[in-house]
């Protein structure tokens, strides 16, 4: 079989997940499309079929990322604290935190909290939930509707519609593509999470 026709419209669907507001659109998609061809090129599929590797015209992207930039947020810092490094021990640390929450916390049979270290990571991911749904946004598309749900979706939303076949979500991105899934008519027929 040789290679396939190229497409006139994108099948695949990119939703990324929340703290990407430091990339811009081209740079995070790019991210994401060379992170997908690695993935690919290493199954069974990718060996025997180089030729049919996603291009890039064949994915579309919903970013949102810049929803939650603030103003000046990355800023260099004034006081000579070089930001990549606090950043990197910032992560550092909260990878731990995570890890360590996951180990400590302990949920019964119906996904209740058992213990304090379950009942942090419960309102962890509640504060979240609500932040994501009611919470303001920096840069609001007045089309979009109010709150951060509404303007999240819109992208996506955006981009479901027409060939996407095939939705791919990263963390809190999932979600958002679930939801988008969920709530608006599309010929999608596999969905895909990462890291969520």
């Amino acid at each position: 079989m040789g290679p396939t026709a190229p497409r006139t419209t994108p099948t695949i669907l990119f939703v990324h997940g929340m703290r990407m507001h430091n990339w811009e659109e081209p740079e995070l998609f790019e991210h994401w499309y060379d992170a997908l061809l690695a993935l690919l090129a290493k199954t069974e599929w990718g060996k025997r079929h180089p030729q049919d590797l996603p291009k890039a015209d064949d994915i579309a992207f919903a970013y949102w990322a810049d929803l939650f930039r603030r103003p000046n947020f990355d800023a260099e810092a004034t006081k000579g604290f070089d930001l990549p490094t606090v950043r990197d021990v910032y992560y550092t640390f909260l990878r731990g935190l995570v890890r360590g929450t996951d180990w400590l916390a302990h949920f019964d049979d119906q996904g209740r909290p058992r213990d304090p270290a379950a009942f942090f990571a419960d309102g962890l991911v509640n504060q979240t939930a609500t932040y994501m749904h009611n919470g303001p946004v920096f840069h609001p598309d007045p089309k979009a509707g109010d709150g951060a749900f509404f303007q999240v979706q819109a992208p996506v939303k955006a981009r479901l519609s027409g060939d996407i076949r095939l939705v791919i979500g990263h963390s809190l991105g999932t979600v958002v593509a679930y939801e988008a899934l969920a709530r608006a008519p599309h010929k999608v027929t596999s969905f895909i999470t990462v890291g969520s």
